[in-house]
């Protein structure tokens, strides 16, 4: 290292002292409260919640509805034709019983009085078409669990990003260990906000079929897609669960092995992990 970069490093070390120094002392007071509160939150969260999480998820794996055999219980009915044939129906009645003065009146010049009647027409031409109520819940019951993932996975996250020590040459392998859990937490929260966007997707993704179903009611076809949809998101459910189970299992087995050298990354002589 040339002496010219020895010097600068000495003096960008000197100004950050000097910064240091100058700072507001409520501030650098409020900066370390913080820290120690992500390091209360941090351990209360290793030993209570994060534990209490694995448990419950595998205690749901194992009941109804979330057993691989209730994938047959989850089809909707879906009648497209019966339920335009039956809105139709209606409207003939509404139509025969409508008094004649009223019929003219609504196609005088009251604007507001026909755009009112074609709306009601239009909505009994075009009945109601629920979503699949139980597939809801159960992304009801699973969408929670995936938001106190990602607020765990931020927690642990800062926790061990405040607990890397400055940087130095050499005695960095409890530093190793800090960034490859520090890895394994950012792929966890990846994955559990993709989970989390799928669930939207499905909505989306069903209003579509539903659309097509609803223009070609005569094609069997899209009533079974919009069947093999459901069945396929709820494979995706329980698979979900299956993977917030995992990873919160895997992230609790990673740091309490480790946890010595997550928290005390660098001593005065070079110790064993185990």
């Amino acid at each position: 290292m040339s002496t010219s970069t020895t010097n600068s490093n000495q003096q960008l070390l000197q100004q950050l002292k000097e910064i240091e120094k100058t700072m507001d002392p409520e501030v650098k007071k409020g900066l370390e409260k913080r820290k120690v509160d992500f390091m209360n939150k941090a351990q209360f969260m290793l030993q209570e919640e994060l534990p209490r999480m694995i448990l419950k998820v595998s205690e749901m794996l194992g009941k109804e509805p979330w057993n691989a055999s209730s994938c047959s219980d989850l089809k909707s009915d879906i009648d497209i034709e019966t339920m335009t044939s039956s809105s139709m129906d209606h409207l003939n009645q509404i139509d025969e019983h409508l008094p004649t003065a009223k019929k003219r009146k609504l196609s005088s010049n009251d604007g507001g009085a026909v755009t009112n009647h074609k709306m009601k027409l239009s909505a009994l031409k075009h009945p109601r078409i629920s979503c699949n109520v139980k597939l809801t819940q159960l992304m009801s019951d699973v969408k929670p669990l995936l938001t106190e993932v990602l607020e765990h996975t931020n927690v642990l996250k800062m926790w061990i990003v405040l607990s890397i020590p400055r940087i130095e040459d050499g005695n960095n392998f409890g530093v190793g260990i800090q960034e490859d859990t520090l890895a394994e937490i950012r792929a966890v929260e990846s994955e559990s906000a993709n989970y989390l966007e799928a669930i939207s997707r499905y909505h989306i993704t069903r209003a579509k079929l539903i659309t097509k179903l609803c223009k070609y009611p005569y094609v069997d076809d899209y009533k079974h897609c919009v069947w093999e949809l459901d069945d396929k998101q709820f494979l995706n459910l329980r698979l979900t669960l299956l993977e917030i189970r995992n990873n919160c299992t895997s992230l609790f087995d990673l740091i309490t092995k480790n946890i010595e050298k997550i928290t005390k990354p660098r001593h005065s002589h070079h110790e064993s992990l185990y």
